[in-house]
């Protein structure tokens, strides 16, 4: 056989074996290209070779080579899968048949490629679609959300058991992590673990300071790994992109201890999902900062006019009653405002908020609703508890005069509660009526004085 090859031109390698044991060993050793078997053999036969390399190499053509056989035998060797059958007296043929099976063989490997390209493509595709659709448009979905669902994709696509989400925090710099929290922090034990890294270290840190994606099946090797802390799950094969707007970093993808080695496949699959991840985590905090625009003062950083009666219309709607509404005027503020000027004005105006933030819960709405008109939405207050808001006020502001070094904050209080079926702003106009009497009372009580 070996002769008729090299006749042929062919260059070619060989091991030559009579037992079961040394084939297993030479298809695991040698890693042939072809094989050329014996029909019947007294240690070894053909078939049993046959049936160990379908399982072993089944990718590797097998050519059978024998003398004359039955034609059961025959039917027998192309039912168990050989790639060709070449009679021992007509050997001249190997020429023909061994040069057609590997070409063959390369051939459906080619075609095996190229489906698996188009497979990997086709799911990567999927999953942008399906987070473009989701991320893109779908606002309700919070910073830490979009991060789950993004780390879900990753780790599908590349058949990781683990890995996180994270971005850069814009205002420290450092890196948050929320999806820490769900997947694998029951089974990290590391030592005073968190969610917020303040120092990029390792491999993970190594793609953030470097902006570059990292792939390593043997990261315990790689010269960049600084190893992992006590308690940390063990990592055998590590894969990393960072989110970048340019060369801004927004965030990572990291995945670990996939079921197989990485490749450069999966390397472009997060690569592209973190560019993906980028644009959401751009988009979402761009809508965060329009909301906030939209809905807040810009002098106070309370909400404004708008959003505070878009509130009142959603509690009316929701019939969470009792609702109480406490009305504040800044006293003086004109008179501010012409002696001292408007930065002057508008300090006093900043020191309102804190008192009134200081002084009502969480649930409670305050807003500036006017030049130097404040407004609180009590949520669930009925006539005593809103007395009381009013009396943290009035103790909270004395406490901030004792301490501010410089001209007292003087307010005037109001405040009226609605019960069930009342209209809103009816009860806003009673507590801006009841402010008002307490302005002009206030008013009285400094000219009595003069």
């Amino acid at each position: 056989m070996q002769h008729e090859l090299h006749k042929a031109g062919m260059q070619f390698s060989s091991r030559h074996v009579w037992t079961k044991e040394a084939f297993l060993k030479e298809i695991k050793d040698f890693l042939p290209n072809i094989i050329l078997a014996d029909y019947s053999l007294p240690q070894f036969d053909g078939i049993s070779a046959l049936t160990i390399a379908k399982e072993e190499c089944p990718d590797v053509p097998f050519i059978f080579v024998s003398g004359i056989i039955g034609e059961e035998s025959l039917i027998e060797v192309i039912k168990s899968g050989a790639t060709d059958f070449v009679f021992k007296q007509r050997l001249s043929r190997l020429a023909i048949s061994v040069p057609r099976a590997l070409r063959e063989t390369e051939e459906r490997a080619e075609r095996k490629r190229a489906e698996e390209a188009l497979a990997w493509e086709l799911s990567v595709n999927t999953a942008i679609a399906e987070l473009s659709s989701a991320l893109l448009a779908e606002q309700s979905f919070s910073i830490d959300n979009i991060s789950h669902l993004v780390l879900e994709h990753a780790r599908r696509l590349t058949k990781s058991v683990f890995g996180y989400v994270g971005y850069i925090d814009p205002g420290t710099g450092y890196m948050v992590s929320p999806t820490l929290t769900r997947e694998i922090w029951d089974k990290c034990n590391v030592k005073d673990k968190g969610i917020v890294f303040k120092k990029f270290n390792g491999l993970w840190g190594w793609v953030l300071n470097n902006r570059k994606p990292l792939m390593t099946n043997t990261p315990s090797d790689d010269p960049r790994s600084s190893g992992i802390p006590a308690g940390h799950l063990p990592i055998h094969r590590f894969l990393s992109a960072p989110a970048l707007i340019g060369e801004r970093l927004i965030g990572q993808i990291t995945l670990a201890n996939s079921e197989r080695d990485y490749t450069d496949h999966d390397l472009q699959s997060i690569t592209r999902l973190a560019s993906l991840y980028a644009i959401a985590l751009q988009r979402k905090r761009m809508e965060e900062k329009l909301w906030y625009l939209s809905t807040h003062d810009g002098l106070t950083g309370l909400y404004n006019r708008t959003y505070f009666e878009e509130e009142m219309t959603r509690l009316e709607r929701g019939r969470q009653f009792p609702i109480s509404i406490l009305m504040v005027d800044v006293n003086g503020l004109k008179a501010v405002n012409d002696s001292q000027g408007h930065e002057a004005g508008d300090e006093l105006l900043r020191r309102t908020a804190q008192v009134l933030l200081i002084s009502v819960r969480v649930e409670d709405m305050v807003a500036r609703i006017g030049g130097d008109e404040f407004a609180v939405l009590l949520t669930g207050t009925d006539v005593s508890a809103a007395e009381k808001a009013v009396e943290r006020v009035i103790k909270n502001l004395k406490a901030h005069n004792i301490k501010y070094n410089g001209p007292p904050l003087s307010l005037s209080l109001g405040v009226a509660t609605g019960e069930k079926g009342n209209l809103l702003a009816k009860v806003l106009k009673e507590a801006d009526k009841n402010m008002y009497q307490d302005k002009l009372l206030r008013y009285k009580a400094r000219k009595n004085n003069h």
